[in-house]
């Protein structure tokens, strides 16, 4: 992952963290019934057979990632992930492929589309999560298109609002994303960030007035700019968890480690296939 990816998710990632923490509450039958293909088993990548599973590729899909994630050791489930030519997802399809009884372990889908502006910037993200109400998405840019402002809509009505301050080299340097309940302030989250002389991002800090968030992120890089660890420690619980990451020849994610408190607890692997 490179840093300009971790800069254009700075904002979207809690909010996409609150969204699917709440969809629990919406969910329907269509979740175990309609969507679910049925049992399926996958021991490793090459098990993998997308027509096992309820999909269809978006007609401007660029190239799927297939990601396995295996919880110690044994295969947990299985996401497929379509991309645009602008390298932004636009379906995402998860389905469990193990035995485990985890109660998380149930097919999830979710379905995106975007307005660019002309620099290629995107302006508008539409997000269709599974039996959750639409969310509508607005960016804004400063004049080296770092992102500064986003407002999201949820059911026609403001649900979030996220501001950057940037640095003179247009760094976001603090973030704060206020989330809305009935048109009155709910909570509200800051980041703050640090980074290195090339401009990636070496620290970054979360305070929130939900004790759990407030956490502090250490970023590692190789010589091509890809994320190679990521290191999260929670201040209010006493946790630390410690992702790596492993790249092939073209800098593509090939493999992600999951550690908590030293003791690898999951891991997962990637591969790609790109249409024409």
């Amino acid at each position: 992952m490179k840093i300009q990816n971790i800069h254009k998710t700075i904002l979207t990632a809690s909010i996409c963290a609150a969204i699917m923490t709440s969809c629990g509450s919406e969910k329907s039958s269509e979740t175990s019934s309609d969507k679910d293909s049925g049992a399926v088993s996958v021991s490793d990548l090459t098990d993998v057979n997308m027509e096992d599973f309820d999909i269809e590729i978006p007609e401007n899909a660029v190239y799927c990632q297939t990601e396995l994630v295996r919880i110690k050791g044994e295969p947990s489930t299985i996401s497929f992930n379509f991309y645009d030519d602008h390298d932004n997802c636009i379906y995402l399809y998860s389905h469990p492929v193990g035995d485990s009884e985890n109660e998380f372990q149930t097919t999830f889908y979710c379905s995106y589309s975007y307005k660019y502006n002309d620099d290629g910037t995107i302006s508008e993200m539409n997000m269709a999560m599974q039996d959750s109400s639409p969310i509508l998405s607005e960016f804004e840019y400063s004049d080296d298109k770092k992102l500064e402002t986003e407002r999201t809509y949820r059911n026609d009505e403001m649900w979030s609002t996220a501001f950057s301050e940037l640095d003179e080299h247009s760094n976001p340097v603090r973030c704060e994303i206020s989330y809305v309940d009935n048109d009155k302030l709910n909570s509200v989250t800051t980041y703050e960030y640090e980074y290195d002389s090339e401009g990636r991002i070496l620290v970054e800090k979360c305070f929130s007035d939900k004790s759990y968030n407030n956490t502090t992120k250490y970023y590692t890089y190789d010589a091509n700019g890809n994320m190679t660890s990521l290191e999260t420690q929670y201040a209010d619980m006493d946790l630390t968890m410690l992702t790596k990451y492993t790249y092939n020849s073209d800098n593509r994610l090939i493999r992600q480690e999951e550690f908590t408190d030293g003791e690898e607890s999951s891991y997962a692997e990637y591969e790609y296939e790109f249409y024409n």
